[in-house]
C-alpha cells in the first residue's frame, strides 16, 4: 500500500488495517507487533486503541469459473445393450479370433471396444467370455475359446460395449469449489456468461476450442472446465483392471480441464474403486477441485492424503487443498495462483 492508501499488491490473503489520527506525529510512529502480524503498536509500545483502527481487511480474488459440456452422441455409437452384428470369420483353433463389424453401423472402433464382450453366437442362450482385446477399422480381435467352437464362419454376433449412453452429458459438478478455495482466500463465481452446454459429442477425447474466457486479468483469474466423455480408451478404466483417468488438464495457455463423466461412473461401480464405490458425486467433485488446482500451478503429490492434490488413488475423500499448497511461494509476476494466498 502507497502513502495515499492506494493497494499495491492486491493478492488473495494480505491483509491491512488502517488507523486514524489528527496527529501526524503519532501516526508516524505507529507499527505492525511482528509477533502476531496484527496487533498495531504506538511508538511507546502500547496498543492503538481500538476506535483508533479498523478491524484486518483482507484481499480476496474473484475465481470465475467457464463451465462446458459435451452434448448429445451421434445415433450410430454404441453403448451398453446395443448390438453390434456382424459375422464370425475365420477357421483357426487359435484364441485369437477376428470377427467383422457390420459396415452399415458406419462405426470405426479404434481401441473404444477393448474390453467389451462378445456373444459370437446371439441365437444361443449363452454368452460365452469372448473379451474385445483390440480394435481395427473394420473388425475386432476377441482373447477366448475359439469362436468356431460356439459358432459357425458367418453366424452373427453382438457385443457388449459396457460404455452406457449419456444422453446429454452433464455439465461438472462444481459443487465444492467455494469451500475448496475460501481458505485461499478465493472467491469463485460462475458467472461467465459464456458457457457452452453443447459441445459436438466426442467418445474418446477432447476439443480445445472453445474456451471463452482469459485464464487471468488483472483483477481476477478464470477457469475453463468441460464434462467430456472419456480421454483415452487405454485410460478409461475397461476392462476394470485398467488405469481410469477421472480428469485431465492442459496448462499451457490458455490452460484446460475435463471431467470424464464415464470413467467417473464406470470408476464407483460395483464397487470397483474401495473408496469411491456406489456413489460418482464426491469423487467428481474432488477431481473438479483437483484439475482445477493444476490451472494454478499445483502438481500431484503423493505424501498428503489430506490434499485434493494428492494422486487419484487417494484413500480418502478430502476436497481441498493442503496447507502446503495453500502457503507455497509463488512470485507476483508468474501465472498468479492459490499458492500465492496468505501472502504479506
Amino acid at each position: 500500500m502507497d502513502a495515499l492508501g492506494v493497494i499495491t499488491q492486491p493478492y488473495p490473503g494480505n491483509n491491512w488495517r488502517f488507523v486514524a489520527s489528527t496527529r501526524q506525529a503519532w501516526l508516524g510512529g505507529v507499527y505492525i507487533d511482528t509477533s502476531d502480524g496484527m496487533t498495531l503498536k504506538d511508538s511507546e509500545g502500547e496498543n492503538v486503541p481500538e476506535w483508533k483502527c479498523t478491524q484486518p481487511l483482507t484481499c480476496w480474488r474473484y475465481l470465475h469459473v467457464e463451465v462446458d459440456s459435451m452434448g448429445w452422441p451421434e445415433d450410430n455409437q454404441p453403448f451398453e445393450g446395443a448390438h453390434i452384428f456382424g459375422s464370425v470369420e475365420g477357421e483357426s483353433d487359435e484364441l485369437s479370433d477376428t470377427v467383422l463389424l457390420d459396415a452399415e453401423a458406419e462405426f470405426t472402433p479404434g481401441g473404444q471396444l477393448v474390453g467389451s464382450i462378445v456373444d459370437p453366437d446371439i441365437d444361443d442362450q449363452d454368452t460365452e467370455p469372448y473379451v474385445v482385446t483390440e480394435g481395427r477399422e473394420c473388425s475386432v480381435i476377441c482373447d477366448g475359446a475359439t469362436m468356431l467352437d460356439h459358432a459357425d464362419t458367418g453366424d452373427t454376433y453382438a457385443i457388449d460395449t459396457h460404455d452406457v449412453n449419456p444422453g446429454d452429458v452433464d455439465r461438472p459438478d462444481t459443487g465444492l469449489m467455494k469451500i475448496a478455495f475460501a481458505p485461499a482466500r478465493i472467491s469463485v463465481k460462475e458467472d461467465t456468461g459464456r458457457n457452452t452446454p453443447n459441445v459436438p459429442f466426442i467418445r474418446a477425447g477432447i476439443d480445445t476450442s472453445y474456451r471463452a474466457t482469459l485464464p487471468e486479468h488483472d483483477k481476477y483469474w478464470c477457469v475453463y472446465i468441460m464434462g467430456a466423455y472419456e480421454r483415452r480408451v487405454d485410460r478409461d478404466n475397461d476392462p476394470d483392471t485398467e488405469t481410469g483417468w477421472s480428469g485431465s488438464t492442459f496448462v499451457t495457455e490458455s490452460e484446460w480441464s475435463f471431467i470424464y463423466k464415464e470413467t467417473i461412473r464406470d470408476l464407483c461401480e460395483d464397487g470397483e474403486h474401495p473408496t469411491w464405490s456406489g456413489n460418482q458425486t464426491p469423487l467428481e467433485r474432488r477431481t473438479v477441485n483437483h484439475e482445477c488446482g493444476h490451472h494454478f500451478e499445483l502438481i500431484d503429490q503423493y505424501v498428503d492424503p489430506s490434499c485434493v492434490m494428492y494422486g487419484i488413488a487417494s484413500p480418502t475423500k478430502a476436497p481441498g487443498f493442503c496447507a502446503a499448497c495453500i502457503k507455497k511461494g509463488s512470485s507476483p509476476e508468474s501465472v498468479p495462483p492459490i499458492d500465492r494466498c496468505r501472502k504479506g
